[in-house]
């Protein structure tokens, strides 16, 4: 991972709701009034840079520092450890604007292109903490009201495209060899935590099937998530072991849009 710099960042909290009738992506006609999240709108990173936090205080009695990315009325599940004194991303999601699409790795977050996507910042997701820690998840914070999905952009990182393209063979190396039948998915969750936690419903997305695999940034209708107020993002494939997923549990996005009800 090409790091220059890390910036380590006090919570925040921006108001940046702006009318999807103006957007400029060339998509259509999203609803008057909703909501959107871009990592453009973020404090600014400087070049080759991941937001990344650490506080003392915040330690969860493992080697993660718990501190959440907040942006009324978002809130993004977020966390830091330290490994050989650097710090590093933990589980959850941050954001981040360096471009690397050839290094092979773990230590590479990079989304895999910059294909039908002009903006300069970034989400990337970690997924596995369902099982094994935090969750992936945005809670929508701030009042009781509800919201309807209405669509984000994806794509792969440059570690999972090198993971299934060449079994990541200049990274860690123990991938199995990508076969035409393999598949990984991305489950986007949407659930409505205002009483029992209910599963609104989920929208799955091939982010591989066989050798089709996401090599650019692809926008994914969420209208099917109706009144919910936290979307958690899971991911599963036909590669697995005796801990869960083997093909790296990760993804890139932008540009969420919701409306509120």
């Amino acid at each position: 991972m090409k790091l220059t710099k890390i910036i380590l960042m006090a919570g925040f909290t921006t108001a940046f709701l702006t009318g999807c009738q103006k957007s400029t992506d060339t998509f259509d006609k999203d609803p008057e009034g909703c909501i959107e999240l871009w990592a453009d709108n973020l404090p600014e990173l400087t070049d080759t840079t991941i937001y990344l936090k650490a506080e003392p205080s915040d330690f969860d009695g493992y080697f993660y520092y718990v501190s959440d990315i907040e942006f009324s009325p978002f809130k993004l599940l977020h966390s830091s450890y330290y490994e050989a004194n650097k710090l590093n991303m933990g589980q959850g999601i941050t954001y981040l604007n360096y471009l690397d699409f050839e290094t092979a790795g773990y230590t590479n977050q990079s989304c895999i292109s910059t294909a039908n996507m002009q903006k300069k910042n970034y989400f990337f997701a970690q997924c596995n903490g369902d099982d094994y820690g935090m969750p992936a998840r945005i809670d929508l914070t701030g009042s009781d009201r509800l919201y309807k999905g209405v669509s984000f952009y994806i794509n792969n990182t440059t570690y999972v495209y090198n993971v299934i393209v060449n079994s990541d063979a200049a990274g860690r190396g123990y991938f199995k060899e990508w076969t035409k039948n393999d598949l990984l998915q991305l489950h986007i969750i949407g659930e409505n935590k205002t009483a029992t936690r209910v599963i609104s419903d989920t929208i799955t997305v091939d982010l591989a099937r066989g050798f089709t695999v996401i090599n650019k940034w692809t926008r994914i209708d969420l209208s099917r998530l109706d009144s919910i107020n936290s979307i958690r993002f899971v991911m599963t494939g036909t590669d697995t072991g005796d801990y869960g997923l083997s093909t790296p549990a990760c993804f890139c996005f932008d540009g969420l849009k919701l409306l509120p009800l």
